[in-house]
């Protein structure tokens, strides 16, 4: 099942029943994605998909069943599939993924015994389960499980420890009800789960059978294993099936944000103000929220290292270059502008490689280079009383790669449109056809269909 989260599941023991009669002709079951197993948050709904597998049982017996692509409806919501190896019953039962049953099937009277667990699943599924009649081979799935959502702006995360506070049970195997997916313990387990971090995200199922007294506690960790700080949650906390709960990290006291030069600093605006001051390489080592200005008299790289930018990129007074690279600019306006005060003699370039821009990149009358990466809107634009005779520059962008939406002239009274000189590059609409746009001599724009174009070498 498709899914892009980490998912908790485990392998509980349990012995396989003996083999009974089977029966003279298959059972055909038509297995459907029940809306109450698509829990609402952003990566959304859940899908059948080849290989994954289905542990069928009649109650003593179970057999395992892998769809194929050919089982599956077009939607994704629908899979038809054939046992053959079940003796004849009066209900049978369901369990998806195969995984969640452990070794083998049981039953707690009328109930399907299911475990999450501490290890994450490479199948990236949730734990679902149904039951249905031999009359009515449907099998609905639900989704029984709480999920505890955590999320960290740094870096240094490698692994987080969810436990109950007062050490109440948070794991272990637990009876659902087939039909309408409520839980309760069978029996006692684990009073912690690890999760492993992947995309700065970790989800944790959790058995949903009610409340937790005093709370819950997430405890944080770098690959070496040391303790980088605690998030607490207390007093009575309930989990409720097919709900999820957000846990973030929040600010870990004496953690690092960012590196210059070497230097580690725990503060964005002390990394910046190191970078304008002396050059360097500033690298993030977390996602930052808030805005940044760039006045820098000297060269300066700034390696986001796979994080986010999440406030405004200013360019104000700054003579130097700034190279950017590796991250994304998650702002929906504009992503970089410029700032009051500018005037000819500040002639700061901006090169960006590898960068994801989100909203708008707004050049302010600076000179671009732009190298690689993926771009939404560009307005190319410069202040009217720049001497362009004595700053050529101001106002060019130079794009060498990267995938671009849109360029959109934007006018605003006092300014003109900048340049664009390109030598590559895709875009999702025929670049010539755009204000002060020259290809570079020895390329070309080649058309791949409506909706994209490259500019390629002759």
């Amino acid at each position: 099942m498709k899914k892009t989260l980490i998912i908790l599941v485990s392998a509980l023991a349990l012995a396989a029943c003996a083999k009974e009669e089977k029966l003279s002709s298959p059972l055909v079951f038509r297995a459907q994605l029940d809306d109450e197993t698509k829990v609402s948050f952003s990566a959304g709904k859940m899908n059948w998909v080849a290989g994954d597998v289905i542990r069928v049982s009649n109650g003593t017996d179970w057999a395992d069943v892998t769809l194929s692509a050919s089982d599956i409806t077009p939607d994704g919501r629908t899979a038809v599939f054939s046992v053959s190896s079940l003796a004849a019953a009066s209900t049978y039962y369901a369990v998806y993924p195969a995984t969640s049953c452990g070794s083998g099937f049981t039953l707690d009277g009328g109930n399907v015994v299911v475990a999450p667990s501490s290890a994450p699943s490479e199948n990236n599924v949730f734990t679902c389960v149904s039951s249905c009649s031999a009359d009515d081979l449907s099998l609905k799935f639900h989704h029984p499980m709480a999920l505890i959502i955590v999320t960290t702006t740094y870096s240094a995360v490698d692994h987080v420890t969810l436990r109950t506070i007062g050490g109440q049970t948070l794991m272990g195997s637990i009876s659902v009800n087939p039909s309408t997916a409520e839980s309760s313990w069978a029996v006692e387990g684990a009073t912690s789960v690890t999760a492993q971090i992947v995309n700065k995200k970790a989800i944790i199922e959790l058995p949903a059978t009610g409340y937790y007294n005093n709370g819950l506690a997430l405890d944080v960790y770098d690959s070496g294993n040391t303790l980088l700080g605690t998030v607490s949650k207390t007093g009575r906390r309930t989990v409720a099936k097919n709900t999820y709960y957000s846990f973030a990290t929040g600010t870990l006291s004496g953690v690092p944000v960012a590196t210059v030069g070497g230097t580690s600093y725990t503060s964005f605006p002390s990394a910046i103000s190191a970078l304008n001051t002396s050059g360097g390489t500033l690298t993030y080592a977390a996602d930052y929220s808030s805005e940044i200005t760039f006045n820098n008299a000297v060269d300066g790289i700034v390696d986001m290292a796979g994080n986010n930018q999440g406030g405004k990129l200013w360019l104000q007074n700054n003579t130097g270059t700034i190279t950017m690279r590796n991250g994304t600019c998650t702002q929906t306006g504009d992503c970089f502008d410029g700032k009051s005060g500018f005037s000819d003699g500040y002639t700061g370039k901006v090169i960006l490689e590898n960068m994801t821009v989100c909203g708008i990149l707004w050049t302010d009358s600076h000179p671009f280079e732009i190298r690689s990466g993926n771009y939404n809107i560009v307005r190319n634009m410069y202040f009217n009383s720049i001497d362009r005779s004595l700053y050529p520059d101001n106002g060019t962008i130079t794009i060498t790669g990267g995938s671009f939406q849109n360029f959109e002239d934007y006018p605003v009274g006092g300014w003109s449109y900048g340049d664009y000189i390109i030598s590559g590059g895709t875009f999702a609409f025929d670049p010539r056809t755009k204000t002060n746009v020259t290809i570079v001599s020895g390329y070309h724009v080649e058309q791949v269909s409506t909706t994209e174009y490259r500019v390629v070498a002759n």
